[in-house]
């Protein structure tokens, strides 16, 4: 009996030792097991679909014709026909205005022409006057004619220079000042960039010298260098910061469809053989105002801004009522002088019947002039659309030329959006837009690029060119609404592509990172279009390749996420993959 019970306890405590060794090498082998870490890898496939490049911005809608209303005469106010927000036919009447001096120039005018007929009826005995007087009649008759003449060619309003036109900021139907700037033309063909130099390294700098220039925004399109020539080196040092620094002018040919407000960076070779860098925006090398000659109306603008023109293209028609009744006036008085003179040496009487005709025709014109004052005291709407501007009330006393409305033609409406400098050469009339408005949240617009400023905006070193769209169809909309608009550049349809992110530039090559039997591979790839989100693959890849996006690894502290260089993974557990979404 004892020795059965001893055993029995020597088996429990072999069953407990082993019992024991089994937990503590379960336990080393759990322990071991958790010491390997783990890799995990954020993935994605190859696929093929369609790629959209677009271009956004947001700017302001305007009315594609906005007209100020203004007072053919001076007068007071009798009569407003319109608000603030009325919708107006073309040919509406707004204003009407009352003036005693307009009515009694017309009755003198009817006046005039009834005697200057009686006279030519009843004339029949000559003046006296000598043939000196005459004569000197006949030249100032001359003089004033060909001042005259010159007024009315001036009219006709030619390009001074060839080059490219900018800054328009007239339309049809402005009343303008003599002198007043019609339009700018800029002469591209060659650029410069005016760049600071340190003065204590301007004498190593040689006008003639020739240097390289790089510009980013040509960058996406071909070769961002530019040869170019130092042609002027400036005399008057500046502090520029903490640095004094001289003006070098280099110029370039523009054979790369620069724009102006492009930033540049030139290297320069120094005379000592050091190398300086510096940068500075373009502009063009040539740029003109063109301006009016005389007071007159708009009569027509045969460019628009952004055309290419050649001296002594007619670019703006102007109209004056004034200067052509002026020029008819001064032929009827050269004739009439001629006349005269002629009689006096034939010895004939000193005005006959046909100086009088031609007075009777001068009396004529003052009277239609008159006449026309006397119509311009009703003001009608230019064209159709909606009064965005009251400027006048009942009662006021207003002059000749002021604005007493302003009226937007609302069929047609455009946005005005700015194009980061790198987005621009991609932009071209004609590509269309889809916008939205974040007052009319429910609806979506088209449009379609009209134009391309020439001359770009810099702001804190980066420049933004503006672009015009028009908007199709664009009922319910209203100026001064904000616009957000996605220019469409590119679509290509069944082209493979990855996400942007899964792209590197790794030594100035593209490579993706492509998950072959659990292990990243970093491979070489041709890249073609893309956008912010996806980039097209030419070569390096086919449909179906899993790519790696983002590496994660858990051990015994915590997550850590790495990006483009994937250690190798460890042999076991087999690392798990989490697939990242493929709908876009």
């Amino acid at each position: 009996m004892k020795r059965a019970k001893w055993m029995n306890r020597i088996v429990v405590v072999i069953i407990v030792l082993g019992v024991l060794g089994g937990g503590y090498w379960t336990g080393r082998r759990y322990l071991a097991a958790r010491s390997v870490p783990t890799a995990n890898f954020v993935t994605d496939v190859v696929r093929k679909g369609d790629l959209t490049v677009t271009v956004s911005g947001t700017g302001t809608v305007a009315a594609a014709e906005v007209q100020d209303v203004r007072a053919g005469v001076a007068g007071t106010v009798t009569s407003v026909n319109f608000r603030e927000g009325d919708q107006v036919k073309a040919g509406q009447v707004l204003v009407s205005l009352a003036s005693d001096s307009v009515v009694s120039q017309v009755e003198q005018a009817r006046l005039d022409l009834e005697q200057a007929q009686l006279r030519l009826s009843d004339l029949k005995n000559p003046s006296d006057t000598s043939v000196s007087a005459a004569q000197l009649k006949v030249q100032q008759a001359q003089l004033n004619l060909q001042s005259r003449q010159t007024d009315v060619d001036h009219l006709t309003v030619t390009a001074p220079i060839s080059g490219k036109i900018s800054n328009l900021p007239v339309q049809a139907g402005d009343d303008v000042m003599n002198g007043a700037i019609l339009l700018s033309i800029i002469d591209d063909s060659q650029m410069k960039m005016v760049v600071p130099v340190p003065q204590i390294s301007i004498n190593r700098v040689t006008r003639g010298q020739k240097t390289s220039l790089y510009f980013e925004a040509l960058s996406s399109s071909g070769d961002p260098y530019v040869d170019g020539v130092v042609t002027d080196i400036g005399q008057q040092g500046y502090l520029s910061g903490k640095t004094t620094v001289v003006d070098v002018t280099i110029t370039l040919p523009n054979n790369k469809d620069l724009k102006p407000g492009w930033t540049g960076a030139a290297t320069l070779t120094l005379s000592d053989g050091s190398i300086l860098t510096v940068s500075g925006p373009l502009t063009p090398l040539n740029k003109q105002d063109v301006k009016a000659r005389a007071a007159a109306t708009v009569d027509q603008i045969a460019v628009a801004e952004g055309d290419q023109v050649t001296a002594g293209q007619i670019l703006v028609k102007l109209k004056s009522d004034t200067l052509l009744n002026q020029l008819e006036q001064a032929k009827n008085d050269l004739q009439s002088a001629q006349i005269n003179l002629d009689n006096l040496k034939n010895s004939a009487t000193s005005t006959d019947v046909k100086t009088q005709g031609l007075k009777v025709q001068q009396s004529q014109l003052n009277l239609n002039l008159r006449l026309i004052d006397l119509a311009n005291l009703s003001i009608p709407a230019p064209v159709a659309g909606l009064m965005t501007f009251r400027g006048v009330n009942i009662g006021d006393r207003i002059g000749q030329n002021a604005v007493i409305g302003t009226v937007s033609d609302l069929s047609r409406m455009n946005v005005t959006v700015p194009v980061d400098e790198l987005d621009v050469a991609k932009v071209k009339p004609g590509q269309k837009a889809d916008l939205t408005l974040d007052a009319l949240p429910n609806r979506n617009f088209r449009g379609t690029v009209m134009s391309i400023a020439p001359q770009g905006v810099s702001r804190d070193g980066v420049a933004s060119f503006n672009v015009t769209i028009e908007i199709e169809n664009p009922q319910g909309i209203l100026p001064g609404m904000t616009a957000n608009a996605s220019i469409l550049i590119e679509k290509k349809n069944g082209v493979l592509m990855v996400p942007a992110e899964a792209v590197r530039k790794i030594g100035g090559k593209d490579s993706v990172n492509v998950l072959v039997a659990g292990v990243p591979q970093r491979r070489e790839v041709k890249v073609g279009s893309q956008n912010t989100y996806e980039v097209e693959i030419v070569s390096g890849l086919k449909e179906g390749d899993v790519i790696v996006l983002a590496f994660t690894q858990n051990g015994s502290g915590p997550n850590i996420m790495r990006f483009g260089n994937y250690p190798a993974p460890p042999r076991e557990p087999t690392p798990g993959t989490n697939k990242r979404s493929q709908t876009r």
